[in-house]
């Protein structure tokens, strides 16, 4: 005898829910809000960037979750490698993570050096990441773009990740060159100046990291 259809959506959802309960609940605080997560404690890739204090014990007590599931949430649209750009900031004094920034990480996954700045992604056209990096590949040798490389700084990653650094007037000057889709990625949500800022493209996607403002984020 064939099994029914409502039998079939049955076993589906039996094992969907035997998916689910496999998966391991933690918390995380972001901006002093407690978030709930779900992750796979058997993923290498969170085992292998699990401190053994995580491991153990959880960290900073009310935060259970292993960091680099945090660094997940915040950057969903981004696979391990291409998050390797980036770093956690943590604020001591909140005992909550306040965002995240380009850097080197320490074995927490937080960023090495106390980082006054903070990355929010601004643009979700592959176009504009397409564009930044186009640029930045263009820059040894084209005459047009020559200025820029003396204003902005272009580093680039094993991720694929490309970073335009200056300050924000420079960065604007280097993405007006590139076209209106790179330069509508950076300038919204508000004017950058003078302040020093970073625009990285990675993944598809645009984030801008720029200076948080006074007070917090202080480790």
């Amino acid at each position: 005898m064939r099994p029914t259809f409502a039998a079939l959506c049955l076993y589906a959802a039996a094992l969907a829910s035997d998916a689910r309960a496999e998966l391991s609940p933690c918390v995380t605080s972001v901006a002093g809000a407690e978030v709930v997560l779900h992750y796979d404690p058997e993923d290498p890739r969170v085992a292998t960037n699990m401190s053994r204090r995580e491991a153990w014990f959880g960290d900073w007590g009310r935060i259970t979750c292993p960091s680099v599931v945090t660094l997940r949430y915040l950057t969903p649209d981004l696979t391990d490698d291409q998050r390797g750009s980036f770093c956690l900031s943590y604020d001591r004094k909140t005992r909550t993570y306040d965002g995240f920034a380009v850097g080197e990480r320490d074995a927490f996954a937080l960023c090495k050096a106390p980082t006054k700045s903070f990355c929010a992604r601004v643009n979700d056209s592959k176009a504009a990441a397409l564009a930044i990096t186009g640029f930045a590949a263009r820059l040894a040798g084209a005459g047009d773009v020559a200025q820029a490389a003396s204003d902005v700084s272009v580093l680039t990653a094993d991720n694929g990740a490309v970073t335009l650094a200056g300050t924000g007037a420079d960065v604007l000057g280097a993405l007006s060159r590139i076209g209106a889709s790179a330069l509508t990625a950076a300038t919204a949500p508000a004017p950058l100046g003078a302040a020093a800022v970073a625009v990285v493209a990675v993944g598809g996607a645009v984030y801008l990291c720029r200076e948080r403002p006074a007070g917090r984020g202080e480790n």
